[in-house]
């Protein structure tokens, strides 16, 4: 797996929340509810083992219990209904779990593939008007709200942005960090490594324009508000660290002498470099804000 969907599988964990909100009665299983109860089992796979753990028959069980409730889910997901929204919610978690120990396993066509089929339900369930996921099961009424999903949205954002950044898939990249960054409940090290990543595939596709000047400065200033051992996972070679804010903001820069915002730029880069112990960045940067070579 790569460094981001890493880091977010250790904050956010996908957990279903229902709130029973009404009284028992008895009815036979409809196909959504033979779906969750699928998408249960599922889970259980998951749960019950370690992320190093998963098989290639972990996996195939996984697929197998997918492709058992596909045709009924796909039917359902037509549906402009409160069941139409459940068949969405469970069909893209279903794929994004497949995906997520496709990633595991190193299979990352089938792992982009199982999230590309998810982007639209995911797309769809970031608006807070679906919601909430309302649904019969058990006998009981259940509910899911936004913010119960909120994590899970952030996680499938980081984790397809970087995904795609490692197929060179680079505009789907930008766009899936870029929602990354921009998601509410986003804090200071998920848009780092984030925004490092769309810097990386902006400075693949050569995007050398002014939104990717201030980017760059972005990436520097967001080091600056990292914990202390944030910091230090920085400094451990295993993160991008804000010299890459700072050799794309000179770059960008130095192609483009007549932009009046460039002295601006090198001055505060120089500020934030200085904080973080970058001295001769921070020298250079402060040389070429006041104009020197």
């Amino acid at each position: 797996m790569g460094w981001e969907e890493q880091t977010m599988r250790m904050l956010v964990c996908l957990t279903l929340a229902a709130v029973l909100c009404g009284p028992a009665w008895c009815v036979p299983a409809t196909p959504l509810e033979e779906a969750v109860k699928a998408y249960n089992r599922l889970r259980d796979i998951e749960d019950d083992t370690q992320p190093q753990e998963l098989t290639e028959s972990d996996f195939a069980g996984m697929k197998a219990e997918y492709t058992s409730v596909q045709a009924s889910l796909d039917r359902l997901c037509q549906g402009k209904d409160e069941g139409g929204r459940a068949a969405r919610y469970y069909r893209a978690n279903f794929l994004y779990e497949i995906g997520y120990v496709a990633r595991v396993l190193k299979h990352s066509k089938e792992a982009y593939d199982a999230w590309s089929q998810a982007a639209g339900d995911m797309v769809f369930l970031s608006d807070s008007k679906n919601f909430p996921v309302v649904y019969p099961f058990e006998g009981k009424q259940r509910e899911i709200r936004s913010e119960d999903f909120a994590p899970t949205l952030l996680e499938f954002y980081s984790s397809m942005g970087n995904l795609c950044g490692e197929l060179k898939r680079y505009e789907e990249s930008i766009t899936w960090l870029t929602r990354a960054i921009e998601h509410p409940g986003g804090n200071n090290w998920i848009r780092y490594l984030a925004s490092s990543g769309v810097l990386t595939a902006k400075r693949e596709l050569r995007e050398m324009d002014e939104s990717l000047a201030q980017r760059s400065l972005d990436q520097i200033l967001m080091a600056t508000r990292l914990r202390p051992d944030e910091l230090q996972l920085v400094l451990s070679d295993k993160y991008p660290t804000a010299q890459l804010g700072y050799s794309t903001l000179k770059w960008v820069l130095q192609l483009h002498p007549e932009w009046d915002k460039g002295r601006n730029f090198y001055a505060q880069a120089a500020t934030a470099l200085a904080r973080l112990g970058y001295s001769s960045a921070a020298e250079e940067a402060q040389r070429l804000a006041q104009g020197k070579k």
